[in-house]
Formats: C-alpha cells, structure tokens, sequence
C-alpha cells in the first residue's frame, strides 16, 4: 500500500480544505479524516464528500492516521502540537501550512521530536474558508519544509506525497525560510499597508488623492486588503526578522532621498528594471520558469475564446494565463504561460498565422 494510507487535516478553511481536495481528486485512494470546531463546516465537508470523516475533537480523528496536517493559524499550530505528543503513532508524520516556520518548528521538535516536519505551502487565494477551497491550489506550487535533515526518511515521504498532489518542492531551514518570507512577503504586506495609510490621510484633505489612485497605485498596494486577523500573529513571529528588513528598507528610502535631491536615481531605476526582469515568470511559484507567449488581442467577445482554440487545435497545455493591466515590456495584452519553449514557439507561431500579434518571450 502506498503512503498514506489515512490522512488526518485539522483546520477546513481554504488551505485545510484545498489539500483535502487535492488528495480525493489525485490520491482516491487515501482515506480522509478532517477536524474543525465548526459544526456547519464539517456538515459541508462531509455533504461535498471533501473527507471520509468529519471530527470535532482531536483524538477519534488522528488515530491510526499516518499523516497529520495542522491547517490552522500560527497561534493554533502550537497548542494543537502539544495536544498531538501523546495522540499519534511512533511512526506518523504530523505537519503544519504556517507562514513562519522558527517558533513552529522549535515547538514542533519539542512535542514530537523527528515525526515533525514543518511545512508551508506558497499559494493561496483572495477569500478563505472551505467554500473557496480548490482541488488544484498545489498544482505547481512552490511548497516549502522545513526540517534539519532532508534525506531523512520523514521528509522524503512527505516529500513525495506532496510532488503527487502537484506541487514543486523545496527545503528550507526555519531561520532562513523565515528571513526570505520577511523580504518578499511580509515587508511588501507592510509597506501596502502604510502607502495606502498614508494616501487614505491624505484623502481627508483633498478626496482626488482616493480617486485618482487607480491603475499601478492599486496593483502596487493589492495586499493592503488583508485583515490583521491573518496577519497579526504571522508578523509577531517573525517580528525580528520582519523588523530587520524594515530597518534595512529605511536605510535605503534615506539613500533615494538624497539621491533625490542630488539627481542620482537613474542607476537605482536600472538596477531594479534588470531585477524586475529577471524575476522568473512562473505560476504560483514553480521552481522550473514556464514559457511565455506574449499577445495583443482586441476587446471583444468571444476573442479569447478562439486563441484557446487555437492552441487546442496544437495540442498546447495552457499552464496559466495573464491579463496585463499595464502594458510594459513588450506591450502585450495577455501573457500564455506554456511549459516548454517549443511550445512557445509554436503556440505563437500559430496565433500569428492567424492574424493576431503573437511573440515567444524569452
């Protein structure tokens, strides 16, 4: 019998309920359990047939279960490990979606010594709770353990079993994991959050400040809608590192101010484009880069329509698609993302046999 047999997930909101998902559409033959404290939730679970077993308390739910998965907030991992140390097998495997990884791990170690393996998966979605919960949400995700042996048995296991469900694996020790999240995820959810603070003050005097922040001002600042009830606990745990990343941005703010007032900003503006332009071009974090397609099509029904025809008509897997709301680079209007450069080549190729303007973009 392959490993799982029978998975434990506690917590059956969007990431909870989305693994749940995945594992009954790729994995039919593991036998679900599922835990939340919400009656109705775990009523929907089981009239959707999101598990096999819908459970309120912890005990009934993980016994006999060879993988455990702490769905829940940051502050509810920890209190859910320490009711886990006596509850699992000698031989489970107990792992947790947490956004930090350092205190999570510790207190993982701690209550279950080597069954622990940290975990945190790179994707996610606008709403939350088991409603939004989607089947494919790990499809090509990078999806992040931490653990301090990657060879080790554990971490192999778990390993595999997520590459089944989709996603792109990569270990990472906690202290690291968490200072990367605190750059690329962490300060960019702060500084959303102070620039649309500050234009919102700025609004009190003249109301043209909200109206005119359209266009890059609302791409720039999209995760300013995230509610501290997310957020709270996550930069609490990782406020030393969190804090040494704002302590380095504001270096930097007072560097571009005098660069400013001196008139030196034009190698900062170039060395930031060449970053921005090597960011890889990936769907929600795959360590493999997709190709691309770049296209410019009119708006008008039906017109999309017939480009996904068309790459049918070629037999191109469409991995993800992109509308470019702001038309930079190579000022195309769609981005088709592919999974090979012949693909890319010939997917464009096609588009532009008929007629639309169409380039693989390297």
């Amino acid at each position: 019998m392959s490993w799982p047999g029978r998975v434990c997930i506690v917590g059956l909101g969007l990431m909870g309920g989305s693994l749940a998902l995945a594992i009954r559409h790729l994995r039919p033959g593991v036998h679900l359990h599922g835990v939340d404290r919400e009656a109705h939730t775990r009523h929907e679970a089981l009239e959707r047939n999101v598990v096999h077993a819908a459970f309120e308390a912890l005990t009934p739910a993980v016994e006999g279960c060879d993988l455990v998965v702490l769905a829940v907030p940051v502050d509810a991992i920890v209190e859910v490990l320490l009711q886990l140390r006596g509850l699992v097998g000698p031989q489970a495997i107990v792992s947790d979606m947490g956004s930090t990884k350092t205190r999570i791990c510790e207190a993982g170690r701690v209550a279950l010594g080597a069954r622990f393996v940290g975990g945190h998966p790179f994707t996610g979605a606008e709403h939350s709770g088991l409603n939004a919960a989607d089947p494919f949400l790990f499809e090509n995700a990078l999806y992040a353990l931490t653990c301090d042996d990657p060879d080790e048995e554990r971490a192999r296991l778990l390993k595999h079993f997520l590459e089944s469900l989709g996603a792109q694996v990569v270990f990472l020790p906690p202290p690291e994991h968490d200072r990367i999240v605190a750059h690329v995820s962490h300060l960019p959810q702060l500084l959303a959050t102070t620039l649309c603070d500050q234009v919102r003050t700025q609004s009190q005097t003249n109301p043209l400040y909200r109206e005119l922040a359209a266009g890059g001002f609302r791409d720039l600042t999209r995760v300013a809608a995230s509610p501290y009830a997310l957020w709270g606990s996550i930069l609490r745990d990782n406020r030393t590192a969190v804090d040494a990343a704002l302590a380095a941005l504001q270096a930097q703010l007072q560097q571009v101010r005098n660069e400013l007032q001196q008139g030196t900003l034009e190698q900062r503006f170039e060395r930031a484009a060449s970053f921005r332009r090597q960011l890889p071009w990936r769907s929600k974090g795959l360590l493999k880069p997709l190709q691309r397609i770049a296209l410019v099509i009119e708006d008008r029904p039906g017109e999309l329509v017939k480009v996904l025809q068309v790459l049918l008509e070629q037999r191109i897997n469409l991995k993800d698609i992109e509308l470019r709301k702001t038309r930079e680079g190579d000022g195309s209007t769609f981005h088709l993302y592919v999974e090979s450069a012949s693909a890319a080549q010939r997917g464009a190729q096609a588009l532009q046999q008929r007629g639309w303007e169409a380039q693989q973009v390297a």
